[in-house]
């Protein structure tokens, strides 16, 4: 850094407390300097309302319509899309804000932002495929964005300790689900997380199985987790009906809350989105609620398995082979007592021989313990 830098520094660090967002806006706003062929001080000691105004918004043309090689361009055609335009004009735009002031008359003359087009719509369906094909890592990241819909930037800064200590809390305390509250930055918004078994079962596998320093991932980046996607949709078969990309996932949680039920505050509230402090105010059961919401819709529209845990799994089949158990025995003791019932009746003068009595009063006590054997295994 040096005194022509030093007011793109002070910006950044004063707007963006995380490292990877001033990473992202440093890179961006340095292509717009690149374009200009002005440093940041010059910049600031040149500022002028209108100096400024035409300058982003001959940058913002020039991102439209000259040939660009970015990832936003369209294929076979000159210039960004406009939701790429705006991640490079607002940069510019937030830069003279915070050391300048805020360039004035722009409002509806930025282009506007756009709803994505050609993207895929995953389904449950989808999902489950892929999960049948994934390896330890790949499934903790796949049951992990399904379960908290984060964007890629939150969701790659994943702190390891933390999510090893959640996962810890949730097996110590028998919990099929856990909850916490986590800042959103984007919209510096409490954002809800919650881990769903399966997300909570394929982290425990994935941090015993990998001891990394390079965080949750392994150092992944956005590039590598958007490949990663794409070749896993690929390796499940799955015919596609437009492009992939990992905020899909995030569209994918909102959606299914949304067409099971969950009301609009709730959905916010776990993706992160901002609910009016009013709003906030006269509803404070509204974690608790989404919490139980969630659970509700968990089994039958978001589980990427058949069973929520393997621990889970056992515990139900050990209930099933209890009352298994219990109806054969009652149906053993029923049956003995019709038949001796009927024996003493009409069987009483008929003598068997000594081996068939033997064979009688030895075979069906045996049954019996046998079968009070297991029950009493699987009761312990």
């Amino acid at each position: 850094m040096n005194e022509d830098t030093k007011p793109m520094y002070d910006w950044l660090e004063n707007c963006y407390p995380k490292e990877s967002t001033r990473k992202t806006q440093k890179t961006r706003f340095e292509s717009f300097l690149k374009w200009c062929n002005k440093t940041p001080k010059q910049l600031v000691e040149e500022f002028e309302q209108k100096q400024a105004r035409s300058l982003i918004l001959k940058y913002q043309n020039y991102l439209s319509n000259e040939k660009i090689v970015q990832k936003g361009r369209r294929k076979g055609e000159k210039g960004l899309m406009a939701n790429a335009v705006r991640s490079f004009v607002n940069p510019v735009r937030a830069f003279y804000s915070e050391e300048c002031e805020t360039v004035k008359k722009l409002k509806r003359r930025i282009l506007k932002a756009q709803i994505a087009t050609n993207e895929h719509v995953f389904s449950l369906s989808d999902l489950q495929k892929i999960w049948h094909v994934c390896n330890t890592r790949d499934k903790a990241i796949i049951a992990c964005g399904a379960s908290l819909g984060w964007e890629v930037s939150a969701f790659l800064a994943m702190k390891r300790e933390f999510f090893e200590r959640l996962v810890k809390r949730a097996r110590s305390e028998d919990l099929d689900f856990i909850a916490f509250d986590f800042i959103r930055e984007k919209t510096n918004t409490t954002q809800y997380g919650i881990l769903t078994p399966c997300a909570i079962d394929s982290l425990e596998r994935w941090l015993e199985h990998e001891d990394s320093k390079k965080g949750l991932w392994n150092g992944l980046t956005i590039d590598g987790l958007n490949k990663r996607l794409k070749s896993l949709v690929k390796e499940a078969n799955i015919t596609t009906i437009g492009s992939i990309r990992w905020h899909l996932l995030r569209k994918w949680l909102y959606n299914v809350l949304a067409r099971n039920g969950m009301i609009e505050d709730q959905r916010k509230l776990i993706l992160g989105k901002s609910i009016g402090l009013t709003d906030l105010t006269y509803m404070p059961t509204l974690k608790q609620d989404a919490f139980d919401k969630f659970k509700q819709i968990y089994p039958l529209a978001m589980s990427l398995v058949s069973y929520s845990n393997h621990k889970r799994k056992d515990e139900s089949v050990k209930e099933m082979i209890a009352t298994l158990t219990r109806a054969l025995v009652g149906l053993y003791e029923q049956q003995k007592a019709k038949e001796t019932t009927h024996g003493r009746v009409q069987l009483e003068p008929i003598k068997t021989t000594k081996a068939y009595s033997v064979e009688v009063e030895e075979e069906e006590p045996t049954m019996l313990s046998q079968l009070k054997a297991i029950l009493a295994l699987v009761e312990s």
